[in-house]
């Protein structure tokens, strides 16, 4: 019992490991009486197929006995029986597939946390025909066990102790003896939280890209598996705070590469492209007309650039001075602006 609730194999049990332990044994217990009544209710849908069975077979042997002509009778029911093979065939079939998948195969229990197909699922009903899981947000899924005998089913909760990598990139110059201080970090952490954590850390290069940096992979080893996922979340939380603490305080960091600019003078005439002027159609007419006339819808861009402000009036730079058509200078000034943009 002592190694049970000493977790770390430490030699002492804290209030944590007690706590830990006692919450699992009442977690397995509940799901171990789930899952017993699940496989009570299969058995029985199963036993009333046999007995199915067994009912056509009491049926020929009762009336071999009162010495009627069972091969009539076989006859006659082997007719009927191959007329249902059709309709019933391919449900006899899946029947014996989803048999031989629960109680053969056997992938989980009530409780397990399987992943399907990159998707964690927790087991939570198990039927003949069918399997009920649920998410971690509350979402319930059916799957068909037919349809789970030919997918690979990972069990988190009868796997070995779990292990996964945080990967982490430094610029390309970064002194080996630095990294080497890291990875001497992460076992000291590692070490000072052995109830969760396997020492030595894992730390292998993965790459070296282009002289430019060093990407490494640091190793979590977990002392237990991942059925347990909110444990796992925050282990990993916990390890992931101290890397980025042990990183910050060695003033390890990865900065993209500088890339060269080259500046290039202008294509030869780019800048002594001629002004088209844009002249409006003289059948277009719009509010302008309204304001300056008829004419003015027709001037070009040019014209309405030489239109300035004079100490009696506007005038257009031609020599006609004075505001002639009564048209405010502010208006002119507006559909100067207009005709820029």
């Amino acid at each position: 019992a002592f190694e049970f609730f000493d977790k770390d194999n430490n030699g002492d049990i804290s209030k944590r490991e007690m706590r830990d332990r006692v919450i699992l044994i009442y977690k397995e217990r509940r799901q171990l009486l789930a899952a017993l009544s699940d496989m009570s209710q299969v058995v029985g849908k199963l036993d009333l197929v046999l007995m199915g069975f067994a009912s056509v077979a009491i049926i020929i042997i009762a009336l071999m006995v009162f010495g009627l002509d069972a091969l009539k009778s076989l006859a006659t029911l082997g007719t009927l029986l191959l007329g249902w093979s059709f309709v019933f065939g391919g449900s006899m079939k899946n029947v014996l597939d989803c048999i031989i998948f629960l109680f053969q195969v056997h992938p989980y229990d009530v409780g397990d946390t399987v992943v399907i197909a990159t998707e964690s699922l927790t087991v939570f009903k198990l039927r003949l025909l069918s399997t009920v899981f649920f998410k971690t947000d509350g979402t319930y899924t059916i799957y068909p066990n037919v349809q789970l005998a030919s997918m690979k089913i990972q069990n988190l909760r009868r796997s070995n102790p779990q292990s996964e990598s945080i990967p982490v990139a430094f610029d390309f110059d970064t002194p080996t003896n630095k990294i080497y201080a890291l990875h001497d970090r992460m076992n000291a952490f590692a070490e000072e939280n052995s109830r969760d954590f396997v020492v030595p850390v894992g730390f292998n290069v993965d790459l070296l890209e282009n002289s430019n940096r060093i990407q490494i992979s640091v190793g979590i080893n977990y002392k237990s598996n991942w059925q347990d996922g909110g444990k796992r979340y925050d282990a990993k939380t916990r390890f992931a705070f101290a890397l980025r603490q042990a990183i910050t305080d060695l003033g390890l960091r990865y900065a993209m590469p500088l890339q060269p600019v080259a500046m290039v003078a202008p294509p030869p005439g780019y800048d002594d492209a001629p002004n088209v002027e844009c002249e409006r159609p003289n059948e277009v007419h719009s509010d302008d007309d309204d304001i300056f006339g008829p004419q003015s819808g027709n001037m070009s861009r040019g014209e309405f650039r030489n239109v300035q402000q004079g100490p009696h009036g506007t005038h257009n730079g031609t020599g006609d001075s004075g505001n002639n058509s009564g048209v405010p200078t502010s208006a002119v000034a507006g559909v100067m602006l207009a005709n820029e943009l």
